[in-house]
């Protein structure tokens, strides 16, 4: 198992991409004529700073180990 700080890290890139092209999308469809290279840097610029977003996120709110789980039992729920 990834410690949680590997998971953050892949969760935060992998879930910034859809967002990032997203965003990058919407300001293309305001502003039709930006160059290739503009939206290139845009898409680049908006995508790390929604992983760093991601990566903060899912550190500070979500357990993502199972170790805290074991140590703070009464978080543990069984569905079923």
């Amino acid at each position: 198992m990834m410690n949680k700080n590997t998971t953050s890290i892949v969760y935060g890139i992998v879930l910034a991409a859809p967002f990032a092209m997203v965003v990058t999308g919407v300001v293309d469809a305001f502003r039709p004529g930006l160059h290739t290279a503009r939206i290139t840097l845009l898409l680049i610029g908006f995508w790390v700073a929604f992983s760093v977003t991601g990566v903060w996120t899912l550190n500070r709110k979500f357990p993502l180990s199972a170790a805290r789980n074991i140590a703070e039992p009464e978080r543990n729920f069984t569905i079923g």
